[in-house]
C-alpha cells in the first residue's frame, strides 16, 4: 500500500502549499474514491491543507477503485474539468498581467 504521508510529510505538503508569488496558482485534485494505492483521506486532508494556507483548490472524486482511473470513468466530465481549470488558470494570468 503506498504510503504517501510518509513519502512527503507533513512539512514538504505544507512547503509546496507556500504562496509562489503574490498570486500562487490554483490547485486542481481529481482523485478515484475507491482508489486502492493512496486513500481518499490524503486527498481530503490535501483540500484542507491547502485552504487553510489560501490556495485555491478544485477537488473532483470519480466512484472508481483504479488509481489514475477518473478519466476511465467519465473521459468527457475529465476533459471539461482540464480545459475549464486551464481556461481559469489562463484568465487569472491575464489579470493578473494587467495590474
Amino acid at each position: 500500500m503506498a504510503r504517501p504521508d510518509q513519502a512527503i510529510g507533513d512539512h514538504t505538503v505544507k512547503q509546496m502549499l507556500r504562496a509562489t508569488g503574490p498570486m500562487p496558482p490554483p490547485i486542481l485534485l481529481i482523485h478515484a474514491e475507491e482508489d486502492p494505492l493512496i486513500a481518499l483521506h490524503h486527498a481530503h486532508r490535501l483540500v484542507v491543507a491547502a485552504r487553510a494556507a489560501g490556495r485555491s483548490i478544485q477537488a473532483y472524486y470519480t466512484p472508481c477503485a483504479i488509481h489514475c482511473g477518473s478519466y476511465g470513468h467519465d473521459p468527457h466530465r475529465y476533459m471539461a474539468l482540464i480545459q475549464e481549470f486551464v481556461a481559469l488558470m489562463n484568465f487569472d494570468d491575464r489579470m493578473q498581467q494587467e495590474t
